[in-house]
């Protein structure tokens, strides 16, 4: 493997680690299974991150004859604009990046296992040409989702139902990346 495959490779995997702990506690041996990769990588990269004050241990553990050592994100998951725009573009990238991977693994995963079957999924894309104000209300409506969407989880606790199951919401508004210019390519039908 190439040093630049190295390093985009392990960009990928710090991204996507630094997600996994902010959705919960886990331990490098949990990480390990659920993203895929030999428990001594993750323990290495999970180690840059708590060097890096991006997680932080919040216990130890016995766990099989061992000591398993529990950790989480430091941060909330959620960033306001403000505290997000104060943040190097460097960092916004690799939380991004580490959301986006987490959110195409267990969407896919979930599509796979008919996770998208049920009457109450939903899935849908709005390409939509916008202008400035048109892209802040859509940012502001996103934003008042996010509101929504804690008060319905406060309802849900309040209620305490037996029957709870997790379910995963995923928004985005976002600019593309420029569409890169292709080159026509003349296919011949066989004779």
């Amino acid at each position: 493997m190439t040093l630049a495959r190295e390093r985009a490779h392990t960009n990928w995997l710090r991204d996507r680690l630094l997600a996994e702990y902010s959705l919960g506690e886990a331990s490098p041996s949990d990480l390990a299974r659920r993203v895929g990769r030999p428990l001594n990588v993750v323990a290495y990269h999970t180690r840059i991150l708590l060097d890096l004050g991006f997680i932080e241990l919040i216990r130890t553990e016995r766990r099989r004859g061992g000591t398993a050592h529990v950790y989480r994100a430091c941060t909330s998951p959620v960033v306001d604009d403000d505290v997000w725009f104060e943040l190097p573009p460097q960092i916004r990238r690799m939380l991004v990046r580490g959301l986006l991977l987490t959110v195409a693994d267990d969407s896919r995963a979930a599509a796979l296992a008919g996770g998208f079957d049920a009457a109450t999924s939903h899935l849908s894309r709005w390409p939509v040409q916008l202008d400035d104000t048109g892209r802040r209300a859509i940012a502001d409506l996103l934003r008042r989702l996010l509101d929504d969407f804690d008060a319905i989880q406060a309802d849900a606790d309040r209620r305490g139902s037996p029957e709870r199951r997790r379910v995963d919401v995923a928004l985005m508004g976002f600019r593309p990346a420029a569409p890169e210019r292709r080159r026509a390519r003349i296919v011949r039908a066989p004779r």
